[in-house]
């Protein structure tokens, strides 16, 4: 089945994904659409549709094509009885198959990646942290003025279905820095993570993660 060429790509990467990965994307393809969602296949799907429709209607098969951290991806897969009908599904054996297939052929493009650290707050009482707390104000403050500090231009960003996310994005040049703080949404715990562009010294932004988890540690987990 051919795929679309009418359009540019439509590209979703979660906020747990290489920050690199969006720029990577419009480096081959300078007409396509690239977007931060949420963590999890829904919300890929949701920002890849574009709309409430449940099915992508096209003839060809849409140039779609979400991705998470954890190489699961969402991508076009034709209905099964409705001619020109697509559905968007996840599917994490699809990734290591595509990418066997593009080394073994010679296609596997260069990515440079950017660096990521990870940290979850333990046994955090989850419902103190939410977009209209103290500590999600005073944690905002003390990422933008650490990044500020550093010659760096930063704001929140809104991302659609998680109202209680916290996302800072940063931007110096070419550089980006982002940091995220969410909770988990199975576990007591919630999630803080800095993300870099190529290019940038860990040490600093390491700092500025340990002082984030200090603090949420402080406000989330105290009884």
């Amino acid at each position: 089945m051919a795929a679309s060429t009418s359009s540019g790509w439509r590209f979703a990467a979660s906020i747990e994904s290489d920050i690199a990965l969006p720029s990577h994307v419009r480096a081959h393809d300078a007409e396509a659409t690239t977007m931060e969602t949420a963590v999890g296949d829904r919300w890929l799907a949701y920002a890849l549709r574009d709309d409430d429709a449940s099915l992508v209607q096209t003839a060809a098969m849409p140039c779609m094509l979400g991705v998470e951290d954890s190489g699961h991806i969402v991508l076009p897969a034709p209905h099964p009885s409705r001619e020109g009908a697509w559905s968007l599904v996840g599917d994490g054996a699809a990734t290591l198959c595509a990418m066997l297939l593009s080394m073994d052929r010679g296609r596997s493009a260069p990515f440079v990646r950017g660096w990521k650290k990870r940290t979850s707050v333990l046994d955090s009482h989850r419902d103190r942290w939410h977009a209209q707390s103290e500590v999600f104000a005073s944690v905002a403050d003390l990422a933008m003025a650490a990044l500020n500090a550093d010659g760096f231009v930063s704001q929140q960003r809104r991302i659609a279905g998680e109202a209680d996310l916290l996302l800072v994005h940063a931007t110096k040049g070419e550089h980006v820095v982002s940091l995220g703080v969410r909770n988990s949404g199975t576990q007591a715990k919630t999630s803080v993570s800095v993300r870099l562009s190529p290019g940038l010294e860990a040490g600093p932004y390491e700092d500025l993660l340990d002082r984030v988890v200090q603090k949420l540690t402080m406000v989330l987990t105290d009884d």
